[in-house]
């Protein structure tokens, strides 16, 4: 039998990648952090291609108008 794959958090991963830009340097990050060369590349590739989406607008990003968040929706 095989190992299970190991289970990131989006905060590890994004972590990851960040650190691969700024060095520039896939196969030495992928190193430090345990993960293959192959999967850090997959995971900046995604960051790349769907990274715009968090400017999208969403009712939980600041408008420009205001300072503050929006408070969601609370059940009583």
């Amino acid at each position: 039998m095989g190992k299970a794959p190991k289970r990131h958090t989006a905060d590890f991963k994004f972590r990851v990648v960040l650190e691969s830009i700024q060095k520039n340097a896939v196969a030495e990050v992928a190193r430090q952090y345990g993960v293959h060369p192959n999967q850090l590349t997959m995971w900046r590739k995604e960051l790349l291609d769907y990274g715009a989406q968090v400017f999208e607008r969403s009712p939980f990003v600041l408008s420009a108008r205001s300072t503050t968040l929006p408070c969601p929706p609370t059940s009583v």
